[in-house]
């Protein structure tokens, strides 16, 4: 019985380890691995995470299955899945985090979630510059935030990093958050935001600013084929070639936040404005519907629709 006690003891300490809710171990946090789909006999629960578009300042929501148990809350196996990043199924899906980025707590009290990184996350989501460090760190925050506050069980999500050994609130400026650094002060509880969501009126923005800038590889992210259309969206180079020769600047846009989605959920309507230049003469378009689709199950401007407005003014 002296022999067997020990064995009992230990396991027990195993067992309550095991257990503890939404806790990693805070000196390994060992990566988590890439996200596969599930097939083995862990029960698996269809959450909506949000992933980068590309490597543009945008999330787009995917369900994915995600192998979960009882031993932590649902949450835990989201965030676990954001960090590792999607399978690479979808080539538009992209991580926000990186390898350094680890998960080591979660708490909760009532609407608030609390959740600790690593102070990783700091240099995985280091940019080129201040500005697009700045955007990297608030796109990969909404990511999780987003995510948790769409699971249903939180509206507030608070985040903390874990900085020589104590977790802490980090800087609201450094993260993305207040126009200067006046602006800084500890990053708060945040919710919901649709600001960093590929919708149907953020995809127009964003195509709209690529199209202005003359960056015309990235405005075809964004551009798609209704079905049954009669001019379709040519490939990248004969695009590229096409606005080329057209030769219109776009001096000023606007597109209205607000749209309207068709009921079978197929396509959407955005009211647009904006001024085009050519060599003889200036146009306004004001407040033209330009038609999105729903394709690759994200919006995208439908090509003939977006044609049919340079094509007049060229």
């Amino acid at each position: 019985m002296k022999k067997f006690f020990p064995l009992l003891l230990c396991a027990a300490l195993l067992c309550t380890c095991g257990c503890s809710a939404g806790y990693i171990n805070e000196t390994q946090g060992d990566p988590v691995a890439p996200l596969q789909d599930s097939s083995g006999s862990e029960p698996t629960s269809l959450m909506p995470l949000y992933f980068r578009y590309y490597d543009e300042p945008m999330l787009i929501r995917s369900a994915i299955s995600v192998e979960v148990s009882s031993q932590h809350p649902v949450e835990y196996y989201a965030i676990t899945a954001l960090l590792a990043g999607p399978s690479g199924q979808r080539p538009e899906l992209t991580g926000c985090f990186g390898q350094n980025t680890k998960l080591l707590d979660i708490d909760s009290n009532k609407e608030y979630l609390y959740v600790t990184l690593s102070d990783g996350f700091l240099l995985d989501t280091e940019g080129s510059s201040a500005e697009e460090t700045r955007k990297n760190r608030q796109i990969a925050i909404y990511s999780i935030v987003n995510t948790v506050c769409e699971l249903g069980n939180f509206s507030q999500v608070q985040i903390y990093l874990r900085i020589n050994g104590a977790a802490q609130r980090p800087d609201s400026f450094e993260m993305g958050f207040g126009q200067t650094n006046n602006d800084s002060s500890p990053l708060g509880p945040l919710t919901r935001s649709t600001e960093y969501i590929l919708t149907p009126s953020n995809a127009v923005k964003m195509a709209l600013e690529h199209y202005s800038a003359l960056e015309w590889n990235k405005l075809y992210y964004y551009l798609g084929d209704k079905d049954g259309a009669t001019v379709t969206l040519p490939l990248l180079e004969e695009m590229t070639k096409q606005f080329e020769y057209m030769n219109l600047i776009m001096t000023d846009f606007s597109a209205d936040k607000n749209y309207t989605i068709s009921d079978d959920g197929k396509t959407a309507i955005v009211q647009v404005s904006f001024k085009i230049r050519t060599q003889n003469a200036n146009y306004i378009i004001s407040s033209a519907p330009l038609e999105l689709v729903y394709k690759r199950r994200c919006w995208l401007i439908s090509y003939e629709s977006f044609m049919r407005y340079l094509e007049v003014n060229a």
